[in-house]
């Protein structure tokens, strides 16, 4: 037996027979129970069980995620420490400082971040700053930290990734003539 099926028995044998129905027709319509699921049935447990009794009336223990930011409860309190029903952004700042020329038939680090991060990861495409090639200056950074700064919460990820070239304590941002020059320091 998996410890996912443990948790979900452990789980049931603290309801009726109705709500145990429920709860295995929700959580196991193909006789499986998912990581995500024992994980949400782990967040179900933190609650009194008069709460976890209505959540199961009401159907609201299947929302795996409560305030709708597109993480789950389980992982915003147990992983993250925030709160579960607190919306939480997410924002990204990509950095590439290769230039077209550099990449010419593959897409760049920036590209790839940026698809992962909007389609894999369901971050909203506008709060995606990608700076690439001529654009991946220091000028150009704090001016895009800055503009993250003023709508960001306390509450929500910032995501920032640099890719180009640079030595253990500094990194080479683009010139603005494409070439990996000016340094970090000033």
């Amino acid at each position: 037996m998996t410890s996912n099926a443990r948790t979900f028995i452990d789980y049931l044998s603290g309801f009726d027979q109705d709500l145990q129905l429920k709860l295995v027709n929700s959580f196991m319509p193909d006789g499986n129970i998912s990581s995500d699921e024992a994980n949400q049935i782990k967040f179900l447990s933190g609650f009194s069980h008069q709460d976890q009794v209505q959540m199961i009336d009401n159907s609201s223990f299947a929302n795996f995620d409560w305030d709708g930011d597109g993480m789950c409860n389980y992982f915003e309190q147990a992983v993250n420490h925030s709160p579960y029903d607190v919306y939480n952004g997410r924002y990204a700042l990509l950095i590439d400082t290769a230039t077209p020329a550099d990449l010419p038939l593959e897409q760049s680090d920036a590209d790839c971040m940026y698809n992962f991060l909007v389609v894999n990861e369901k971050v909203p495409s506008q709060n995606v700053i990608k700076l690439t090639g001529p654009f991946a200056t220091i000028t150009n950074f704090k001016s895009a930290v800055l503009n993250l700064s003023e709508k960001v919460s306390k509450n929500d990820f910032v995501y920032i990734a640099l890719s180009g070239h640079g030595n253990f304590d500094d990194f080479g941002f683009n010139d603005g003539n494409g070439n990996c020059r000016e340094q970090t320091q000033e």
